[in-house]
């Protein structure tokens, strides 16, 4: 690293922090703790760095079907970024905040919801499940079919599909 790119680092990432962009903090501040950095901008830049991962959030992304069993073979995009196309029970971090939380599964049934995202929450699980709904001759069919049934749980949210999900 040069020695500029170092100190617009350690200027920018303070910036962005107050901005509660994070991610982006974080990134910043790992430039400037490079072993080209002059010694008192990496040691600033290596406190900062401590802060901002203490204050920076994850979370732990999880699905259901409507018998209650794990999705694994789920896309997960989060603000419209692709963030996983396989759920692996990893902690995901993220800036503080609202976003809006999409799912699909592999059949095309899409889910989709807005979390706040707390300061410093850590390992926050966030889930959906995917209910089933009846069709015309009383079996089930994947979320996306005409005719809808609620979720299992009292919380029920509206998809961009029109169908109801349950957020646990």
């Amino acid at each position: 690293a040069t020695k500029l790119a170092c100190v617009q680092a350690l200027d920018k990432a303070p910036q962005l922090r107050v901005a509660g962009k994070l991610l982006a903090a974080r990134e910043a501040l790992h430039t400037c703790i490079q072993d080209g950095c002059p010694g008192v901008v990496r040691e600033a830049c290596s406190q900062w760095l401590g802060e901002v991962q203490a204050s920076l959030p994850s979370i732990v992304i999880g699905a259901k079907d409507s018998d209650g069993k794990d999705l694994l073979d789920l896309k997960v995009s989060i603000d419209g970024a692709l963030v996983t196309e396989h759920l692996g029970g990893l902690a995901v971090p993220i800036d503080p905040g609202r976003h809006k939380m999409r799912y699909e599964k592999a059949d095309g049934a899409v889910l989709e919801e807005e979390i706040l995202v707390g300061e410093g929450s850590k390992n926050r699980g966030v889930s959906v499940v995917f209910p089933a709904v009846a069709t015309a001759g009383g079996a089930t069919a994947a979320v996306g079919s005409s005719a809808a049934q609620g979720p299992k749980t009292a919380t029920t949210f509206n998809t961009a599909m029109g169908s109801g999900f349950a957020v646990v």
